[in-house]
């Protein structure tokens, strides 16, 4: 009892801030509104605290504050559609103020990364519990598994089919809440089990596929596991997806045939053409093209809604050019090219990379005990795969907090060696 009043009387002296952040990251299982409602005051609370306390947290990031601004701005200045690009960049600068938010939380508190992970797991908890109710009751809130989304299950997001997705985004933040625990590499094996299961069961492919992935790096690059146990938890992992793959009709419908019929479905054609010619490829084209058009500055943020019906992109070179509009490219980095122009792509691959790097180090080196931070940096930001928009408020929720977390451990090692 005394350590969660602790918690409060720490938590009143800074207003209550982490309470909001943690409101924030629950407000995913409510919807898009009500993320943009937590998140929004959160940013805001987290100003006036800042300020209020005359701390001098921002100038640590003067420069990098300065630049994002003047970025938005000189977006908002070179925009096909200003108004679009000035609405999107109060949801970026939100993000920017909640991803530093988050850091000066960690930086502050040194077991709120713990008290994240726990909240982290009671979400994941009502994530598949929910997804279990409408897999064996057949709906959910009205919903069911047998949809035009390839016999998807939803769970608690209802008609939004994104279940996998915030899943596969998630999990790897619980990690800290096991390890401590005793037979740590036991417990999260079998939470890594029970996840990707329901990862599945959502049937979106590629949370499928770059959680797979993330699972394998994340076995690869652990030195604390030995080999033996590295082969048996891949062996698994993988086992347990071709078994489903196998066994499940609906699970194979969309996942082989699918993909089959999308990516071979002309023998004569190379694997890139027929890409091309399947509706992602189709976004993907225009983006290049939009891009093209504005190679310094992009089209503008959220502009590649309109301009994809520009006639002249009617030219792309895909059977299903007449699907090439969407509300972003499904990919983050030609979502960044062709709204944002080629000076913030570079700058923003230069970021990523320099995650990479001192991520690979630093777990060559030893200096990691557990490398999820990899496993994540991973799964949100490899470039061969679709994805939601990077500036969305569901979506770019996940990659500013992902910015956040990479930092903060990054600052961690160097502030310990150079104790």
């Amino acid at each position: 009892m005394k350590n969660y009043l602790d918690l409060l009387t720490n938590s009143k002296k800074i207003y209550y801030l982490d309470i909001f952040v943690l409101l924030s990251f629950f407000s995913i299982l409510a919807g898009t509104a009500f993320l943009n409602f937590f998140s929004t005051f959160t940013s805001i609370l987290f100003l006036f605290l800042i300020f209020k306390k005359k701390d001098n947290f921002l100038s640590k990031y003067k420069k990098l504050l300065i630049f994002l601004f003047l970025i938005l701005i000189i977006n908002i200045i070179f925009s096909t559609l200003p108004f679009n690009s000035f609405v999107r960049s109060l949801g970026i600068t939100k993000l920017i103020f909640f991803s530093l938010a988050l850091i000066y939380l960690l930086d502050k508190n040194e077991y709120f990364n713990q008290i994240l992970a726990k909240f982290i797991i009671l979400i994941i908890t009502i994530i598949i519990l929910s997804m279990s109710y409408q897999f064996l009751n057949g709906s959910l809130f009205g919903h069911g598994y047998v949809t035009n989304h390839g016999n998807s299950l939803s769970g608690v997001f209802g008609d939004e089919y994104i279940a996998g997705s915030v899943l596969s985004k998630m999990y790897l933040l619980a990690l800290p809440f096991f390890f401590n625990v005793k037979k740590k590499n036991l417990i999260i094996f079998l939470y890594f089990i029970l996840v990707f299961f329901f990862i599945i069961l959502s049937n979106q492919r590629s949370p499928i596929i770059m959680t797979l992935l993330s699972l394998i790096c994340y076995y690869l690059f652990t030195y604390e596991i030995n080999f033996k146990k590295k082969f048996f938890g891949i062996f698994l992992i993988v086992a347990i997806l071709f078994s489903s793959l196998s066994f499940n009709e609906r699970f194979h419908d969309k996942f082989i045939k699918k993909t089959n019929n999308q990516l071979f479905s002309s023998p004569e054609k190379s694997l890139v053409s027929n890409l091309k010619d399947t509706m992602w490829g189709a976004h993907f084209l225009t983006a290049y093209e939009i891009y093209k058009d504005n190679k310094f500055f992009g089209s503008g943020a959220k502009t590649f809604r309109i301009k994809c019906a520009d006639v002249k992109y009617e030219l792309i070179e895909s059977d299903n050019k007449d699907l090439r509009c969407s509300s972003h490219p499904h990919n983050i980095y030609l979502e960044i090219l062709s709204e944002f122009g080629l000076i913030v792509f570079i700058s923003m691959v230069l970021f990523i990379l320099y995650f990479t790097i001192l991520s690979l180090k630093n777990i060559f080196l030893g200096k990691y005990k557990n490398n999820f931070y990899f496993a994540l940096l991973f799964i949100l930001f490899w470039p061969l795969q679709t994805t939601g928009s990077f500036t969305s408020s569901m979506n770019g929720f996940f990659y500013f907090i992902g910015f956040a977390i990479f930092y903060n451990s990054i600052k961690n090692l160097k502030f310990k060696n150079n104790d």
